[in-house]
């Protein structure tokens, strides 16, 4: 399911004249940093640097090659008038195996030196006469391979605007005897397809971009071990993909991963990639909120912002979106060692996609704490909130969450117990962790029951003892704090994890504090404010309870929550304290 549906995104881009960074099979998408420029008769003109300048950074230029990514191995693997410097030019910077680099530069040079005569080209010529008459001794004469390092080169005849490996004759002599050029073949019925045809043995290209994974690339299908072996077959021929889908769908899924209005970098090791079955803006819009960025076109920018709004007030958003009935696809990849681990798979409607993410957004809807919160926490966000620091967010929370948005299902329990660990430990009950804990409680305990649904503000009417409890708990920190203004440590600081988990050890000697800190209070109006908040709380709290769990722990924090922003929030009447 899963390849057929990338095959099928292969062919919509193939088809899309406005995409023009999609390779046909036997080429591949490369990033190319520098190119050689020769005279037309071979002599060198130049080496220049082809990357170019992307705020502090320099990106190299996406380019289509003649052949697939290049494979590791111990062996020599020429590219055919592409590579990297040590292939291209016999030189590699910091060189620690000169001998091996020379080599590479003789395998680079024989192979299309081996094919000169039957190419019939002239800037294959130069190309050719050029490999013949350098020396890689002078490689280290050229400043821009001293700041390149490494990367990918091509060639270019001076005063020329398209690349030797562009030209007619060269395109047509590489189609008709180079991509059929594997020896060992094994005819099959595709998997995928259903046709019959040339199996592949390895899938080509190899997936790259994940966060990760290794910078040569990474199979979603291998096998490699004597285990995986059936009928004594083995590697690729275990699960027959004919050539030509594992080609497509290996491009699709790395042209997803490279988009990043597609892509979505969860955590540190889970990459989302999604798409529709046809354009539409919709897919944009789910990097607009999953990603916290925006389509730099500017009226798909206004129709997004547009849709967003709409989510947040309750509504769907409109048909600019595109047809509501069009398919959507989300995959979660991890890398695992020199395979993809796929994470989860969803297959949906756009329109049905559209009404989960405006549930997840309403469900996750609270008073902002301060102004500069978002209107809705991003995936990002929330996963920040789990670990002290981002190398410490646990990797399998971000796929039962985005499962959890994408669906409409119930938010995973292990995520709202990281969220309340932290809490315990650096007590910060900031606005993103309160909103998701409102959301995992409504989906969890309250959606589809009889129990009042959480409130956006605060509730003073609610029934639950956890939720007054957090409350109180507020109001007696806001007196203290009243007293004892820029004290070292307050009670949140001090007591706030165990007032949270075992309220009758700890609220009897919080009360006990307050009286002590009541007597101090010398504002008379601020005391019988404080002192009629205390009572009216108190009188919704029969008894303490001995334990809290999870749900309770959760009330407790949003109604700490609500009653600090209520505590500081301005009245609309100046005569309200």
């Amino acid at each position: 399911m899963i390849l057929q549906k990338l095959c099928e995104y292969y062919e919509r881009l193939d088809n899309d004249p406005e995409v023009d960074d999609i390779a046909k099979q036997g080429y591949s998408l490369q990033s190319v940093s520098f190119k050689v420029v020769l005279e037309e008769d071979g002599s060198l003109f130049a080496i220049e640097d082809m990357r170019e300048q992307v705020g502090k950074s320099r990106i190299s230029k996406k380019m289509v090659l003649c052949g697939n990514a290049k494979p590791s191995g111990t062996g020599f693997n020429p590219c055919f008038l592409w590579d990297n410097t040590r292939y291209l030019l016999g030189y590699k910077l910091d060189d620690d195996n000169p001998e091996r680099t020379l080599k590479c530069f003789e395998a680079f040079r024989n192979r299309q030196l081996e094919t000169q005569s039957l190419v019939h080209d002239k800037e294959y010529d130069a190309v050719c006469s050029f490999l013949k008459n350098w020396s890689p001794n002078n490689a280290s004469k050229h400043e821009v391979l001293l700041e390149l390092g490494t990367g990918f080169g091509v060639f270019q005849i001076r005063g020329q605007m398209h690349y030797v490996h562009e030209q007619p004759k060269v395109v047509s002599y590489y189609e008709a005897n180079c991509l059929n050029s594997e020896a060992e073949s094994v005819d099959g019925q595709c998997l995928v397809t259903g046709d019959k045809g040339p199996i592949a043995r390895l899938h080509e290209p190899q997936i790259k971009g994940l966060r990760g994974a290794q910078p040569a690339g990474a199979g979603i299908v291998s096998f490699n071990l004597d285990a995986s072996k059936s009928y004594g077959k083995a590697q690729g021929y275990n699960s027959p993909v004919s050539k030509t889908a594992a080609f497509k769908y290996s491009t699709a899924l790395n042209h997803l991963i490279d988009q990043s209005n597609q892509r979505v970098m969860v955590t540190d090791t889970t990459t989302t990639v999604f798409w529709t079955e046809k354009p539409c803006a919709g897919e944009s819009l789910f990097s607009s909120y999953l990603n916290g960025q925006s389509s730099e076109d500017e009226g798909e920018k206004k129709s997004l912002e547009a849709a967003l709004a709409s989510m947040r007030n309750g509504k769907m958003p409109t048909e600019d979106l595109g047809d509501l009935k069009t398919p959507f696809y989300v995959l979660g990849l991890s890398p695992n060692a020199a395979r993809v681990a796929v994470r989860y798979w969803m297959s949906n409607t756009l329109g049905e996609m559209l009404d989960n993410l405006k549930k997840h957004i309403q469900d996750m809807s609270l008073v902002k704490q301060y102004d500069k919160d978002p209107d809705v926490p991003m995936i990002w966000q929330l996963m920040y909130e789990t670990a002290r620091e981002a190398k410490e967010i646990s990797p399998v929370l971000a796929g039962p969450l985005v499962r959890a948005i994408l669906s409409g299902g119930i938010y995973p329990d292990a995520m709202c117990n990281a969220i309340l660990r932290r809490i315990r430990v650096d007590k910060n009950i900031n606005y993103i962790r309160c909103s998701f804990i409102k959301a995992y409680l409504t989906r969890k305990f309250y959606r589809n029951s009889n129990l009042k649904e959480l409130p956006v503000a605060l509730d003073e009417n609610r029934e639950e003892t956890s939720y007054q409890l957090g409350r109180l708990f507020s109001v007696l920190e806001k007196a203290q704090e009243d007293v004892m203004p820029g004290a070292n440590a307050t009670i949140k600081d001090r007591f706030f994890g165990s007032a949270s988990t075992t309220p009758q050890i700890v609220f009897p000697r919080l009360i006990k504090l307050n009286q002590h800190h009541m007597r101090k209070m010398e504002n008379v109006g601020q005391k019988i404010y404080i002192e009629k908040k205390i009572q009216s709380i108190a009188s919704a709290i029969d008894v303490f309870p001995s334990f809290l769990n999870l749900k309770d722990q959760g009330l407790f924090c949003l109604g700490y929550y609500h009653q600090r922003k209520d505590l500081f929030t301005k009245r609309k009447d100046a005569g309200d304290k």
